[in-house]
């Protein structure tokens, strides 16, 4: 039970006021609403006048009727008078009671516990789901041990420092760093995610890991590198259908220059030179549809850049951006983040920290929306099915692609 509300709020950077809608009641059975709310995307706007994005400070009740659970925050903690307090708590209780069905209104609900600070509220709510502190410590370890090691610069020091950490590169470590690459190359760093991809097979050297668990978690994340232009053309002879090959194509566009041409042209001379003229013309042929598939795919990222670009000033002239990527989640792909992440550096070299600010922001909303879509429609679908393995979800997250020097 989502209920939002209309109130007048001030920006904290050019001081206009302006209306923005919140959020009061936080429905932790709804799950796109729940997500929303820990990774901090709900009651957030921006401002008509000068585009900064910022959070609204307001009062906010969270409850679970199946787990009887009911939380409260009060912005301002302590500096806030009793009264005050109680009379915010009450009129948050009492509208949600009186919404409630009467088999569901327990007086638990009359009674939240109260917290003074939103993520000590977070920390509940992940305790009840199973995910204790212990669990977030390992996770938090896990990242920052990734980052230690993606800043070491020598070869001999990354090899020490794995080796006196070889018993945590597991599974989830490296299902943990090739997603931590993804995210860079989105994000508009693709130095760092082939850094990341580069130490890759050292670390799984070190920890004696199987080959097959990487190849694995590149399958289970939709991601395809390429060593280089040989290897490029090799895959392309050997795809084993059309969208293998146009995927092929889209990973190394980068790599498809006039040495790469030049390359199967000497290929095409030699076989006709052995007198394998099967060959040649096989080569020729791979040719001619690279060229087409490259020509394609170039008319395709046009227009869709050209759709991210409209797409982004929509956002950006909103009050609500959050709205607007919600309503248009199909629309969100590579050339969105690759345009917002280009605008966001400009910015940022222009001295413009506030837009480059809200940029950030808007990327960061956008990636959670697409995985917390991405996995409610796996939930959805794994509920759906008796088979052990639940089918791909119709709109997945998009897949991200590194290829090699």
């Amino acid at each position: 039970m989502a209920v939002q509300q209309v109130t007048p709020t001030i920006c904290p950077s050019c001081h206009t006021q302006f209306n923005a809608p919140i959020q009061s009641l936080i429905d932790g059975q709804n799950q796109h609403v729940k997500m929303a709310f820990l990774q901090g995307r709900i009651n957030i706007a921006q401002c008509p006048q000068c585009r900064n994005i910022s959070s609204i400070q307001t009062s906010i009740l969270y409850y679970d009727l199946e787990k009887e659970l009911a939380l409260v925050y009060v912005p301002g903690g302590l500096n806030v008078a009793i009264e005050a307090q109680e009379k915010a708590i009450g009129d948050l209780t009492n509208t949600l009671f009186n919404q409630l069905e009467p088999k569901k209104r327990k007086l638990y609900i009359l009674n939240p516990k109260q917290f003074l600070k939103l993520e000590t509220m977070f920390d509940t709510i992940l305790e009840a789901d199973g995910i204790t502190k212990e669990i977030r410590q390992t996770q938090e370890d896990r990242l920052k041990l990734l980052q230690d090691l993606a800043t070491i610069k020598t070869p001999s020091e990354l090899k020490t420092k794995a080796e006196e950490h070889k018993e945590e590169l597991d599974r989830t470590f490296f299902e943990v760093l090739t997603n931590m690459a993804q995210v860079a190359n989105v994000e508009g760093n693709p130095q760092l995610a082939q850094h990341l991809i580069t130490i890759r097979p050292l670390l799984a050297e070190i920890s004696g890991i199987d080959s097959t668990v990487i190849d694995d978690v590149d399958a289970k994340l939709g991601l395809i590198i390429l060593k280089d232009k040989p290897d490029l053309l090799k895959r392309l002879r050997e795809a084993r259908n059309e969208q293998m090959f146009v995927e092929l194509i889209a990973t190394g566009h980068a790599m498809l220059d006039y040495e790469f041409f030049q390359d199967i042209t000497k290929q095409i001379d030699g076989a006709t030179d052995q007198g394998n003229h099967k060959q040649a013309a096989e080569l020729k042929e791979l040719r001619t549809k690279i060229l087409e598939t490259k020509s394609v795919i170039e008319e395709e990222n046009k227009k869709a850049f050209e759709a991210a670009s409209d797409l982004l000033q929509k956002i950006f002239q909103s009050s609500n951006p959050q709205q607007v990527l919600s309503e248009n989640l199909d629309k969100i792909n590579q050339p969105f983040f690759s345009l917002l992440s280009a605008q966001a550096q400009q910015a940022q070299q222009q001295n413009q920290p506030e837009a480059a600010q809200a940029m950030e922001v808007v990327m960061h909303m956008a990636m959670s929306m697409l995985q917390e879509r991405a996995a409610q429609e796996a939930q959805q679908s794994a509920s759906e099915t008796t088979t052990p393995e639940p089918p791909p979800a119709k709109k997945p997250t998009p897949k991200i692609h590194i290829a090699g020097a």
